[in-house]
């Protein structure tokens, strides 16, 4: 038996839309009755990079991609590239099936540096990124307690980056940004910026 996850769109469109997944209609090729098939967003997904660790779990049916045999990409509406990315990077790291992978392209912002570190054996902080803040936050709490930062994964200079000392703290930032695609990394006290070149 295998375990297969079909990954396609974000919740928000889709669910605006009333539109489904199809999961049947799209891999009924490929899979046996004795397969067991999963369905999700791309927004669901939890994301773990850290030196040496990379993992992914899927908060609508609460399962770890590690449990996960083959993943299929699949693209609904406007499915932001970057997210593919982020799942077939994923995939090659961990050994899994990828179908419809999107490793070539390589998104310029701070989750697709991470991935890049970690690939390339380059020391750097323990990042968590969920395409929905809501849950982003919450594993953030739980990963890192407080503080932790919070910034845009597009930032620069400075901006877009938020102190986290509190659930308070989170709900401003992300009040003050609704818009903004977040990740969370875990707290590093210094008194300057890092440059790697």
């Amino acid at each position: 038996m295998k375990k297969i996850l079909l990954a396609g769109g974000l919740s928000t469109e889709l669910e605006h839309r009333n539109t489904k997944l199809g999961l049947a209609d799209y891999i009924d090729d490929f899979t046996s009755k004795d397969d067991k098939n999963y369905q999700t967003f791309l927004d669901d997904l939890i994301y773990t990079i850290g030196p040496g660790e990379f993992s992914v779990y899927d908060s609508r049916n609460n399962i770890d991609l590690a449990e996960i045999d083959i993943v299929f990409i699949r693209w609904m509406y406007r499915v932001p590239i970057t997210k593919s990315y982020y799942l077939s990077r994923y995939c090659a790291w961990s050994r899994k099936h990828c179908v419809s992978d999107y490793s070539l392209y390589y998104p310029p912002d701070k989750i697709a540096q991470s991935i890049l570190f970690l690939e390339q054996g380059v020391q750097f902080l323990k990042t968590l990124y969920c395409p929905n803040t809501n849950i982003l936050v919450k594993k953030a709490k739980e990963v890192f307690g407080y503080p932790y930062i919070l910034k845009a994964s597009l930032s620069a200079g400075g901006n877009s980056n938020y102190l986290i000392r509190s659930d308070k703290d989170a709900s401003l930032a992300i009040n003050a940004e609704p818009d903004t695609d977040f990740l969370a990394q875990e707290f590093c006290p210094n008194d300057h910026d890092y440059r790697l070149l």
